[in-house]
């Protein structure tokens, strides 16, 4: 996990691994956005409104592994996730 500015709420993701969603917990009450990088770098799903609690859509994406990169009010954290 990779952070920036001051001390955040740790950032959890489940299920991990998932097959065609995945929660965020701990984004606290405004909205984050929200990008998912392959493992070739590239962007596959970006968002600028994801909630806490709420499903982000991962049913198009092929197997394999992504970060999950957030980026809210005082910084940024990467998290990784498995998709079955």
């Amino acid at each position: 996990v990779s952070e920036i500015g001051q001390a955040q709420p740790a950032l959890s993701i489940h299920p991990n691994p998932g097959t065609t969603t995945f929660q965020l917990t701990g984004l606290g009450p405004k909205p984050a956005h929200l990008r998912l990088v392959d493992m070739q770098g590239r962007v596959v799903l970006e968002t600028s409104a994801i909630m806490d609690e709420r499903p982000v859509d991962a049913n198009a994406l092929p197997a394999g592994a992504y970060l999950v990169e957030v980026t809210k009010e005082g910084g940024r954290q990467v998290l990784r996730w498995v998709k079955e």
